[in-house]
């Protein structure tokens, strides 16, 4: 994947592909609101999943939630926009690209637990 901002974008929001498949879900279906439960069974995901996707997508400013358990698309910029644009247009032509650049993004979560197993002075 060429575009440096594109693939920064990618592995700072997406930390899954579910996260992208429920971003592309929302933004293909725009003004609409959805359940938590009716994003789970529409992506036949486990509601955990879901959920924690639609948290990471909310701190980036991609989703709204206008009520309790309801949720819809709403980048909060024209910038924010435009790169979900781009993002789609790059999974529809090199999906493998995208899923790699998710997949092999540095996980935080994991390199603090793996630097808790390194032997400090070496």
């Amino acid at each position: 994947m060429a575009d440096e901002k594109l693939l920064s974008f990618i592995q700072q929001t997406l930390k899954s592909v579910w996260a992208l498949e429920l971003l592309l879900l929302l933004r293909n279906n725009p003004g609409k609101t959805w359940t938590g439960e009716s994003l789970v069974r529409e992506l036949r995901g486990s509601d955990n999943i879901v959920k924690t996707a639609l948290a990471e997508l909310k701190s980036a400013h991609l989703v709204k939630e206008p009520g309790p358990n309801h949720y819809l698309f709403a980048p909060a910029t024209a910038e924010l926009n435009a790169m979900v644009d781009m993002v789609s247009q790059a999974y529809t032509d090199r999906p493998i690209a995208v899923i790699k650049a998710i997949t092999g993004a540095p996980n935080e979560k994991l390199r603090v637990f793996s630097d808790a197993f390194k032997v400090r002075g070496r």
